[in-house]
Formats: C-alpha cells, structure tokens, sequence
C-alpha cells in the first residue's frame, strides 16, 4: 500500500527552486547592478512561501509520526471524495475526504485535509486510517493496489 500525498509536499520543491531561489539570484543581480528592488522582493516572497509550505509538510509529518506512536488507531471509511476544481498539481486532484469512523460512542465523521489524488484513483481502492490522541486526529489515507505498475 502506498500513503496518499498531501500538496505540500509538492509544492514547496516547485516554489522554492523553480521560483523562489531564481528570481531571489536574479533579485540580487539587479539590486547590485541597476538598484532595482522588484525581482528581489518577488525572489523573497516565493521563498517564504516556499518555506511555509516546506514547514506545514513537515509538521504534518511530525504529528502523524507522534499519533501513530501515542495514539489509538482506527479503521475509517471513505464517505465520498470532494474535489477541489480550483486547486491542480499538474494532472493530479487536489480533494478533501469525508471520513467516517466508529471510536467506541458512535459513528463520527471528519472533513480531512487537501490530499493529490490521480485521475485513475477509485473510491474502492483507497483505504483510511484516522490516529486520536486526546483532542489530536491524524489522517492516513492509502491505495490498496498500486494503480501505476504495469
């Protein structure tokens, strides 16, 4: 089984070295040769957001890691998949799972976060794992079989 990407994982690498760190050297170059500020503070602003994205993907992988050692497991099932038309990562989704699961006073259902979801993906090939810990929840979203070997 193979974990499920969430976006930020992607796009911190795309911002920060195709934008971020370019237009940061080109910046610098007009800043020393012409005294011109814009490239520089658009270099600086694709590296922050570069950098956010870097730290969000990291504490998310952080909190998953400590839930999975601390707290319960449970089994949850994929309700329905919402796309999120706006947001595309090249041919991949950008979708939001709404999650239902039993953890002992009932059923619960959970909105989750923003996940990359291929064109090939099914419903019934994705499997969901929730981790609690006190008032903490993390998501584990997996495909059953590997919808990209031959």
């Amino acid at each position: 089984m193979k974990t499920i990407q969430k976006p930020y994982k992607t796009i911190y690498k795309t911002v920060l070295f195709l934008f971020g760190i370019p237009f940061l050297i080109a910046g610098l170059i007009f800043f020393w040769k012409y005294n011109n500020v814009a490239f520089l503070i658009n270099g600086l602003v694709w590296c922050l957001i570069g950098i956010a994205c870097f730290v969000l993907d990291k504490r998310n992988e952080r909190k998953l890691l400590y839930l999975k050692e601390y707290g319960r497991r449970y089994e949850a099932s994929i309700v329905r998949i919402i796309p999120k038309y706006m947001i595309k990562i090249g041919s991949y989704l950008t979708v939001k799972f709404e999650i239902k699961y039993n953890a002992g006073e009932g059923d619960k259902v959970l909105m989750s976060d923003y996940y990359l979801l291929s064109p090939l993906d099914k419903l019934s090939n994705l499997k969901a794992e929730i981790y609690l810990y006190d008032k903490q929840h993390s998501l584990e979203i997996s495909r059953i079989n590997d919808i990209f070997s031959s």
